[in-house]
């Protein structure tokens, strides 16, 4: 698939909306397939300008808290 695209191609997605879509497509080319793994985009509510610092926010959803 990679070495199909044109970098003309790779610029196009860049400026689409489906940023986390295309990064696990992306990453999905270097995993092998008896592998379990999963690609979770936070870019959007990452930061807080108010504390100057990342929040973590939606890692909660991953940390088993019992």
């Amino acid at each position: 698939m990679l070495e199909e695209l044109s970098s003309h191609e790779w610029k196009a997605w860049s400026l689409k909306h489906d940023g986390a879509i295309t990064a696990a497509l992306f990453l999905k080319q270097f995993v092998d397939e008896k592998v379990q793994w999963m690609h979770i985009d936070l870019a959007g509510p990452v930061w807080n300008d108010k504390k100057r610092a990342a929040t973590g926010f939606g890692i909660s959803t991953l940390v088993d808290k019992t």
